[in-house]
This record gives structure tokens, C-alpha cells and sequence, in this order.
């Protein structure tokens, strides 16, 4: 007669998925739904939040007619709950639910050493001149007869998105470098490069995964006329990922760039000398974006071959 053995039981110390093992694909379209979900639910709290606080009614991203300074202060709050809840919440809880399992998925924060990092600063501040050189202006944003619908909404939209910065550009610096330049680089980061490239990785190439992460960054700006620059600065965040295997050199270069915009718009629109062009097309001799580009490829080249720069986990597990 056979012992009796018992049915093998779970282990119930084993943390088990709250979402169920899908594909790296179904995973980018329930990360882009959760992205979108929260951004409107971002948006309509952020409008009780002013209301509340503030006594305004602000949509979002414009100021009214006449932009007092409360409602300078109140838009810059509604645009900082907007990107935390937008783009911070859906990466934090996408990589709770997704990686319950060790190992699933997790979010590449480790410390990628000071040489990197520096670098990375380096390369941020080559890559300002050539990035403005690349927006374009309604004068030079031209398409073919059947979109000029479009053109017109993205030119409407690119000058009202212009008017309303300019305004929250040019007061209480602090704040707006936490603001407009730490927020939107961290909680950007940690979504398109923390979560979309993840995955992008797990289904396609390297190059193609970072540019098309790049192109859906971009995108969801909804600013047409710097469409190519920013898809350009998100290829070179995805990069930073890519080689350091940490999100941080990303986080640094996003911050770089945006707070450097900040500082010298602050100063241009408070009249300090050698300033007065930045808001302009003309913000930087014609030599500097050529010559600041081909620094920026030689130097990110032999960065790209010194593997000692950085620490690079396997960034598809």
C-alpha cells in the first residue's frame, strides 16, 4: 500500500501579481491608459485645489485675460498637482502592481556614479543651443493645403502656450525652478523613461525602443511647432537610461535644460543685460547651435564607449 501524499499546496509566502502576467505590449497600453486616466483626474482635482485655495476658476494651462499674481501662483500650483498625478502617480503605481513579483518589473533607480552624472550635465547644457535652434516659428511651420486646419490650431495653440509661460516665467524664481523645471523632470522621467522605455525594451530594439519613446513623448506635449527638438531631448534622455541603467542621469539632464530655460528667460523678462534675446529666435549667436552640437556628438560618442562611466543593469528584466 502507497503512503497518502499530500497535494502540493502554494507558497503562500510567494507575493503574487495584483495584475496578471501579461505582454510587454498589453503592459505599454495599460501603462499610456493609466497615464491618461490620471491626467484628467489630475486636471479636475487640481481645478477644486485652486478653487478652493485660491477662489479662481483657471482651466488648465491658461491664465485669464488680466493674470494677477494669485492666479500667476495658482496656475503654477494646478500645473505641478497636474504633472505629479499625470505622470508621477500612474509610474509609482503601474510599478507597485506590476512588479508585486520580485524580478517583474521595477523602476531603475540606482546611483550611477558621479562621473556620469557630471557628464550628463555637461552634455545637457551643449545640447540647449541646438535644441532652440530646431523650434520652429509660425512664420516657418508650413504644411501642405489639407492640414491647414490643423496648422492654424497648432500655431493658435503654440502662441497661447507661449503667452501663458511668459507670464509665470517672470516672477518668483524659486518657485518656478521647482516648478517648471524639478516637477516635469522628475515625474516625466520616472513615466516615459522609468515606464514606457522599460517595456519598449522588452519588444523591440534599443535604438527603436528609444525613439519611440522619444516620438510619444513628444507627442503628448501637444506643443507641434517643437515637435523634432523635443523628441530629439527625449532620445537623449532615453540614451542616459539606456547607458547608465538609472534614471537618475535623466532626471539630471531633463532638470538641467528645463531649469537653465527658467533661469535665462527670468532674467530676459526682467531686463538683464545680454538677455533681451532670449525670447526671440535669435536667443544665441548663429555659430552657437552648430558648434555646441558637434561638441555635444563628439563628447557623447566616446561616453558611449567608455562603459566605466556608468554601472548598466540589465535594463529589459
Amino acid at each position: 500500500m502507497q503512503p497518502e501524499t499530500e497535494s502540493p499546496q502554494p507558497n503562500r509566502g510567494t507575493p503574487q501579481p495584483f495584475v496578471p502576467v501579461l505582454s510587454p505590449f498589453a503592459l505599454l497600453l495599460l501603462a499610456v491608459s493609466m497615464m491618461s486616466l490620471l491626467t484628467g483626474m489630475g486636471v479636475e482635482l487640481a481645478r477644486l485645489f485652486i478653487n478652493a485655495f485660491y477662489g479662481l476658476n483657471v482651466a488648465s494651462g491658461e491664465l485669464p485675460g488680466t493674470a494677477t499674481p494669485v492666479a500667476v501662483e495658482a496656475t503654477k500650483v494646478l500645473n505641478a498637482i497636474t504633472q505629479v498625478v499625470g505622470f508621477g502617480v500612474p509610474a509609482l503605481l503601474f510599478a507597485f502592481l506590476v512588479g508585486s513579483v520580485p524580478g517583474r518589473f521595477s523602476l531603475p533607480l540606482g546611483y550611477p556614479g558621479w562621473r556620469g552624472l557630471a557628464l550628463t550635465v555637461v552634455l545637457a547644457v551643449l545640447a540647449i543651443a541646438p535644441v532652440e535652434a530646431l523650434v520652429l516659428t509660425p512664420e516657418t511651420f508650413e504644411l501642405p493645403a489639407p492640414f491647414q486646419e490643423f496648422e492654424r490650431w497648432a500655431e493658435t495653440q503654440e502662441t497661447r502656450s507661449e503667452r501663458d509661460l511668459i507670464r509665470l516665467l517672470a516672477v518668483n524664481l524659486p518657485l518656478n525652478l521647482f516648478v517648471l523645471a524639478l516637477i516635469p523632470a522628475a515625474m516625466e522621467e520616472l513615466f516615459f523613461r522609468g515606464v514606457v522605455l522599460r517595456l519598449l525594451l522588452k519588444i523591440t530594439p534599443v535604438h527603436v525602443a528609444v525613439w519611440v519613446g522619444a516620438a510619444l513623448f513628444s507627442l503628448l506635449h501637444f506643443q507641434f511647432l517643437g515637435f523634432v527638438p523635443r523628441m530629439l531631448l527625449g532620445g537623449f534622455f532615453g540614451y542616459l537610461v539606456v547607458y547608465s541603467g538609472s534614471l537618475w542621469p535623466a532626471i539630471l539632464a531633463h532638470f538641467t535644460h528645463n531649469g537653465i530655460n527658467v533661469l535665462m528667460a527670468y532674467a530676459a523678462l526682467n531686463g538683464v543685460p545680454g538677455f533681451e534675446g532670449f525670447l526671440t529666435k535669435h536667443a544665441f549667436p548663429f555659430w552657437v547651435a552648430p558648434l555646441c552640437a558637434v561638441l555635444f556628438t563628439m563628447l557623447a560618442v566616446w561616453a558611449s564607449r567608455r562603459t566605466s562611466l556608468w554601472t548598466q543593469p540589465e535594463l529589459r528584466a
